[in-house]
């Protein structure tokens, strides 16, 4: 279960922003023997709490990928972590594309392969995305 938040999130400011966005810095100087780039949230749990167990991640119980407050991280089981933030994530997607459906009628007469480019999801989700919409499943 996420612990409780009482602080705010805390965005150094720095790094790299991948196309996830979590944040990449440099573990050393660039250029440096053993210089690569690491997770910034990875790099402040390892400064502050110590060596991440293998098979082990750092879930941001904020949700922000850019934040680095160590209050706002768990370390919990790699399965654990995939478990939760793929079902969350596949909830909100879900949630976002029946609103727009409800919305935006026009959207209900295109193809699957174009609701699935739309919106980045497979062909194979748009269908389940869709007799779920037709069943009346979802919560907006």
């Amino acid at each position: 279960m996420p612990k409780s938040i009482n602080t705010t999130c805390l965005d150094p400011g720095f790094g790299y922003e991948n196309g996830d966005g979590y944040v990449r810095i440099w573990n050393y100087p660039k250029g440096e023997d053993g210089a690569r780039l690491v997770m910034r949230h990875r790099w402040f749990w390892e400064l502050q709490v110590g060596e991440i167990p293998d098979g082990y991640e750092i879930d941001h119980v904020c949700k922000n990928r850019r934040c680095c407050n160590i209050e706002h991280f768990r370390c919990i089981p790699k399965s654990q972590h995939v478990v939760e933030n793929n079902t969350s994530r596949y909830s909100r997607d879900y949630n976002n594309f029946a609103t727009d459906l409800l919305k935006y009628h026009y959207l209900q007469d295109l193809s699957q392969p174009k609701l699935a480019a739309k919106y980045g999801k497979s062909q194979s989700t748009i269908c389940n995305w869709l007799k779920k919409f037709n069943k009346g499943e979802f919560h907006v």
